[in-house]
């Protein structure tokens, strides 16, 4: 089975095109990257490095766009959130607090998949799970949270969503594979830690 590897692959062509294992580890990630576990991602001891873990997670994250727009949601006000004119208003998302929990050694060579989902959304922040799997194991190797916030960056200061971009936030709470628009999934995120 050939994989779709990286940012130019779609969320469904990327689920489309997983091994069956590794598929059913990420039924409940709506955004979703596959990479190459790249030689340079090693320590001198054949560890992969913490910051790639941190890359492989950002790069899901950043799928999270991808997700919303593939399922409709947040209309102009999400479109004009993720152009250019955010730029040019200095508003925009950062990550407050990214933390990772390593479950299983990864090595190179390998493929990996990461996968991030949404679950809660509040006036200035939006709450992620991650989750990366090995495809040569077919194991979970890493978990995460991450919380981004909405940042006023001329001002430094934190500031509430467009309604719109909440909204298509909101919409991906529950998301899953098997049941689309299912929202009595539960998650393990816990925000006071976040």
């Amino acid at each position: 089975m050939k994989v779709a590897v990286g940012g130019f692959a779609s969320n469904v062509e990327t689920r489309e095109s997983l091994p069956p294992l590794v598929s059913k580890l990420l039924d409940e990630y709506p955004a979703l990257v596959t990479l190459g576990v790249q030689w340079g991602d090693q320590d001198v001891h054949h560890n992969i490095n913490n910051v790639a873990y941190a890359r492989y997670f950002e790069s899901a994250r950043i799928r999270m766009f991808d997700a919303i727009r593939e399922v409709g949601a947040g209309g102009a006000g999400f479109a004009q959130f993720v152009s250019s004119e955010s730029e040019q208003t200095m508003i925009g998302e950062t990550t407050r607090n990214i933390a990772i929990r390593y479950k299983a050694r990864l090595f190179y060579p390998d493929t990996v998949t990461a996968g991030c989902r949404v679950v809660d959304v509040d006036d200035f922040s939006v709450y992620l799970e991650l989750r990366l799997i090995s495809h040569k194991s077919n194991k979970v190797v890493a978990e995460g949270t991450a919380t981004n916030t909405n940042i006023d960056f001329a001002k430094s200061r934190k500031v509430p969503y467009n309604v719109n971009v909440a909204n298509a936030y909101r919409e991906l709470i529950g998301w899953s594979a098997t049941a689309p628009g299912n929202d009595s999934k539960q998650s393990s995120i816990n925000k006071s830690n976040l």
